[in-house]
């Protein structure tokens, strides 16, 4: 839209004004883009967060979640072990004790209930901890760094819509 026109045939020196048009449009435009480009802005941001969250992520696992977790299972089985021995000496004690008579054939098959128990009580923690080491490391590292892929996928995808938003605000 036309705001001023100069009246035609009056003379004009360099630098005078001869038409003045309406800007307000283009003044809105070019504040909803700082807006975008402001918007943008924050979400390359976000996203360089999410990124280096996910890389964090991974190295914790790796160097403290599944260290500590290794380690618990570790101390368990060394517990079942230790409970384990304590059982078969007990069994031991109880089957010289029925030679001579001092304890009942039923004491012996508990104390024989109590070797089995703790066999299969460190049988369970050896396979939890193989499960821990051939597969849950494996998994959840997996999950963690198709994380971190695809938080630096948006990562580059945000940087790309801000250059392009500030692109578009340097030409209004």
């Amino acid at each position: 839209m036309i705001l001023l026109v100069i009246e035609e045939g009056k003379q004009v020196e360099r630098g005078d004004v001869l038409v003045t048009l309406d800007s307000s449009e283009l003044e809105d435009d070019k504040v909803k883009q700082l807006i975008t480009c402001n918007s943008s802005e924050a979400a390359v941001i976000q996203a360089t967060s999410n990124f280096e969250t996910a890389e964090i992520a991974l190295e914790e696992y790796v160097e403290g979640t599944f260290k500590r977790d290794k380690l618990i299972m570790e101390n368990m089985i060394f517990k079942v072990k230790e409970d384990l021995r304590k059982a078969e000496q007990e069994l031991e004690y109880n089957e010289r004790r029925l030679a001579k008579a001092y304890v009942t054939s039923l004491e012996v098959e508990a104390s024989e209930y109590g070797v089995k128990k703790a066999e299969k009580d460190l049988d369970a923690r050896e396979t939890e901890l193989m499960g821990l080491k051939k597969y849950t490391f494996f998994k959840t590292t997996k999950g963690l760094e198709a994380d971190i892929k695809t938080s630096e996928a948006r990562l580059k995808s945000e940087k790309h819509s801000h250059e392009l938003d500030k692109d578009k605000l340097a030409l209004i």
